[in-house]
């Protein structure tokens, strides 16, 4: 390429001589290796800010009982893979309910119940609090069931 069409597709006029397209090559280097640099710093910044995001939401998901600490790794993954449609589907879990279980008292005629209700209450007035029970929590509805066996 002859300087005349080098200066032209530098910007310089056909004039200009070889100190000064010299002189554009190395500002445009340059302008190339600072604008190099700062996508690599928005991309950092960008990742660092997603990663913060994804650990606030994953605390209060926890703080609020809508997830376990044994399953945070699975979700990190999930939000690493589709933040936006991870952070719907964790939105829309439900609070886990701490399970109430009274026991009944050895020395006196209380009954153990769930809901202030024993498990034959439950059986008849509300089956499905009865079947999410021993979903998410076996011990407690094995618990509730013995006790209901107890009298009979």
């Amino acid at each position: 390429m002859d300087l005349k069409q080098m200066a032209v597709s530098l910007g310089l006029p056909e004039s200009a001589t070889e100190a000064e397209i010299n002189t554009a090559i190395a500002k445009g280097r340059k302008a190339q290796s600072n604008l190099q640099a700062l996508q690599e710093e928005n991309e950092r910044r960008e990742k660092a800010a997603l990663a913060a995001n994804i650990k606030a939401a994953l605390d209060k998901a926890e703080k609020e009982k809508r997830i376990t600490a044994d399953i945070r790794g699975d979700w990190e993954t999930i939000l690493n893979t589709n933040y936006e449609s991870g952070i719907k589907a964790l939105g829309s879990l439900p609070a886990v309910e701490k399970v109430d279980i009274t026991p009944g008292s050895k020395t006196t005629d209380s009954k153990t119940t769930y809901k202030g209700k024993t498990f034959d209450e439950l059986q008849e007035a509300d089956p499905d609090a009865l079947a999410e029970l021993e979903k998410n929590d076996p011990k407690a509805f094995e618990e509730l069931f013995n006790a209901s066996q107890k009298g009979k």
